[in-house]
């Protein structure tokens, strides 16, 4: 007998250790006996429950589930056998849950002597699989195609979704029956690298997943697309391939823009680019980067712009990029130096629009360095013409004062020529001419001392001073003239009175 009350003791304590609910109903749906479990799972203890009439608990049971309850039940009095079914019921808290119902009778002497019924909560697994299918309704609605490839040779496929005829125009059996395999839609010239890429990546068992280089495929009708292939690498626990699990997306148009806009971008003789912002390198640059540069395209993407900048011009351009980042601001025509890859460099003017959203700008811009040394050059010009109307301004003010000079001499001589009748008619001729030679040396070295001083004064380059020079050894020969001129004159005058 003890050990008897032992083991219902023991069936007991199983009875409440199992995860599903149980319950045990007579013939008037009375609840006579249940598991822990159904306490769990509806909140209730066990007194409010026991003795209850499952037809009569309406705070458990909604009304659709009542009448669900009732019509299984009258089946299952008649002997029928009832398959799994699903319920919802509330919580003493009031959450609705989603239950799976398992119904059988335990007969006495070949009638229903009682009722056993198990529930499992499913409300995880039904909302899941109801997330797993808007995720699978979004997805082909997107245009994206699942596979499930098992990894075996020619990847047989386990599994594709049925928006795959959209893409590659065959059928999901076609696919799944073998029909047509997987590597026999690759085209043919991207098939190998598609393969290597898989092998590298599987033997890899630190990558879980990877993107596929965008390849080709044949559709059924024979046409060629291009598609973006992600795949995900499902292993065993000894890290062993499994199967391999693809998003599909078609992106022949999208390639074929980018191509017209990078035949576009590229053909244009305006240096183009995109650029980061925030780490200040470039994104993407037209061809004309390296036509004007030098650089190769792998090198002007590797380091940040700035690193390219004149020095000087770093400053300026980083001020810029703060107010195209604060405030969203256009740049136009803003000009700095960039180096070549010869060493020297290059002036540029930027039309840059940003997009401070995504810390980015686009801009252009075009080598102005011919158009900044032809105006350095009229600068130099028109500095060359200023210094050269100032030095023949002196000039022209030293011929005023060699004018002046003369009219002086002129002056000068006249008062000798006068002197030199009063000269005592005791002095002899050679005297008389000695003086008067004397007088006009003492004029010419004036005049000389007058220009000489002048140039020292003046700011004018040795060029053009070298030029005066020249013009005062003229006017010094001139004198010189006046001066043979003058002795002539003497003879003349004064020669009788020898």
């Amino acid at each position: 007998m003890a050990s008897e009350e032992k083991l219902l003791e023991n069936l007991d304590l199983v009875f409440n250790k199992l995860g599903d609910g149980l319950l045990f109903l007579d013939t008037k749906g009375k609840i006579l006996k249940l598991n822990q479990a159904v306490l769990d799972l509806s909140g209730y203890k066990k007194e409010e429950l026991i003795g209850s009439n499952v037809f009569k608990l309406t705070k458990i049971f909604p009304s659709k589930s009542l009448k669900k309850i009732i019509l299984i039940f009258a089946e299952v009095l008649k002997g029928k056998s009832i398959d799994l079914y699903t319920i919802e019921v509330k919580t003493r808290q009031g959450e609705l849950k989603i239950i799976e119902v398992n119904t059988s009778v335990l007969k006495q002497n070949n009638k229903v002597g009682m009722i056993v019924v198990v529930i499992r909560d499913i409300t995880g697994r039904v909302n899941l699989e109801k997330e797993l299918k808007e995720s699978k309704e979004i997805i082909e609605e997107s245009g994206i195609v699942t596979f499930v490839w098992l990894n075996k040779k020619g990847w047989p496929i386990k599994y594709v979704s049925n928006n795959v005829v959209d893409i590659f125009g065959y059928s999901v059996q076609d696919f799944k029956s073998g029909k047509i395999s997987y590597e026999k839609v690759i085209h043919p010239k991207d098939l190998s690298r598609v393969f290597q890429e898989v092998k590298e990546n599987s033997e890899n068992l630190k990558v879980k997943s990877f993107k596929h280089q965008p390849y080709r495929i044949i559709t059924k009708k024979e046409k060629i697309k291009v598609i973006n292939d992600r795949t995900f690498i499902i292993r065993n626990k000894q890290g062993k391939v499994i199967e391999y699990r693809g998003l599909i997306e078609d992106i022949t148009e999208k390639k074929k823009l980018e191509d017209d806009i990078n035949n576009m971008f590229n053909l244009s003789n305006y240096m183009v680019c995109k650029a980061d912002l925030k780490t200040g390198r470039f994104i993407k640059i037209s061809s004309a980067f390296s036509k004007i540069l030098g650089w190769s395209e792998e090198e002007l993407l590797s380091k940040p712009f700035t690193d390219f900048i004149h020095p000087k011009d770093v400053k300026k351009t980083n001020n810029a990029i703060n107010e195209q980042m604060k405030e969203g601001k256009e740049i136009l025509k803003f000009e700095n130096r960039y180096k070549t890859k010869k060493g020297d460099y290059v002036w540029l003017e930027w039309s840059a629009h940003p997009v401070p959203e995504e810390n980015v700008s686009y801009s252009s811009a075009y080598d102005i360095t011919y158009r900044k040394k032809t105006e350095k050059k009229l600068r130099e010009n028109q500095e060359d013409s200023q210094r050269r109307n100032e030095e023949l301004e002196k000039i022209n003010n030293l011929m005023v004062g060699r004018e002046l000079k003369m009219i002086e001499l002129k002056k000068e001589i006249k008062k000798l020529k006068s002197g030199m009748a009063s000269i005592e008619k005791k002095k002899t001729w050679t005297e008389k001419f000695q003086e008067a030679v004397e007088l006009e040396e003492a004029v010419i070295r004036k005049y000389q001392t007058f220009y000489l001083d002048q140039l020292k004064k003046s700011n004018l380059s040795l060029l053009r001073k070298r030029k005066a020079v020249k013009l005062l050894n003229r006017l010094i020969d001139e004198s010189v003239e006046h001066e043979n001129r003058f002795r002539e004159l003497i003879k003349k005058e004064y020669g009788k009175t020898k």
